[in-house]
């Protein structure tokens, strides 16, 4: 399927390739990050990390959500990254009550972390919500 009726040509990404969140980006620019939960998740449900991009005016604020579901080695090892970078900068507990989604400031390093993990779900629509902080 297409996304170019919904971001146009401009903001798709490339078709021919794998959809990561690096290939998203490279369209689109940056996202910002939120997740279920980093660590201490427990094993009730698979958690998410997911990225939250909202359009230009030129396509009415549209926005995208990538979601990958920490199942795998690649979504599970990006977040382990993730995790290491925030809980270094603020402590465990930082990490634990998940306040990294109430801010963007670790969102390079999620972006980094993520640039090659595939997206598992993709959002298109308007007042899309992430995780609360």
């Amino acid at each position: 399927m297409s996304l170019q009726p919904f971001l146009g040509e401009s903001f798709s990404p490339d078709e021919s390739r794998a959809l990561t969140f690096g290939n998203f980006t490279e369209h689109t620019g940056d996202f910002q990050f939120y997740a279920d939960c980093l660590t201490g998740c427990g094993n009730a449900f698979d958690p998410s990390v997911y990225a939250l991009w909202e359009g230009p005016r030129a396509l009415n604020f549209i926005q995208l959500q990538l979601e990958a579901k920490l199942i795998d080695d690649a979504a599970i090892d990006a977040s382990n990254q993730w995790e290491e970078a925030i809980s270094s900068a603020r402590g465990e507990e930082y990490v634990m009550l998940n306040r990294f989604n109430c801010e963007n400031h670790f969102d390079p390093q999620a972006a980094a972390a993520f640039q090659n993990t595939n997206v598992t779900r993709l959002t298109v629509g308007f007042y899309l919500q992430p995780p609360g902080c």
